[in-house]
């Protein structure tokens, strides 16, 4: 008990708060490895017609793909949905929490596209705007960790 409450050196945290935003911070890292591991994974197999790939039955009962236009459609109600909820925790100066769901929410789209028989058309398009996320996620991490940081340093004032 003692242990944890004992501060890191030049960070002014508990240990256990540090470990905590460290935590976060290492998830966030690794959610990037693996989706650009899942994008050289797309990438690669981009012209694979996986609807085509299945039989004949199952494709008949599994019906006609969608069209890519709504799952652009989808893909941007997505993009603008999570970088309100981004921008709101920054904002709001929310404590970041790790969470793997959107990882699969960005990679989803690398199969609906392939579904659809269009991922070459939009790869480009799902990888850019998932690592933009992930960009503006690690800057949310990073300015709250600071923040944190510094204030319990006692060089930021209290709100």
């Amino acid at each position: 008990m003692i242990e944890q409450q004992r501060e890191i050196a030049g960070m002014g945290l508990p240990r256990c708060q540090a470990r905590d935003l460290n935590r976060v911070s290492r998830l966030g890292l690794w959610q990037i490895l693996l989706f650009l591991l899942i994008s050289i994974g797309a990438f690669a197999y981009r012209e694979f017609d996986l609807l085509g790939s299945l039989p004949g039955s199952f494709r008949l009962f599994l019906g006609s793909p969608p069209p890519a236009y709504l799952i652009s459609m989808a893909l941007a109600l997505y993009y603008i949905s999570a970088l309100m909820i981004i921008l709101n925790q920054m904002s709001n100066d929310t404590e970041p929490t790790p969470n793997w769901s959107p990882l699969g929410y960005r990679a989803t789209f690398y199969f609906f596209y392939a579904i659809s028989g269009s991922l070459a058309n939009h790869f480009m398009a799902v990888f850019f705007l998932g690592m933009f996320l992930y960009g503006v996620e690690r800057v949310r991490i990073w300015t709250y960790n600071n923040r944190v940081a510094h204030q319990d340093k006692g060089l930021l004032n209290e709100r």
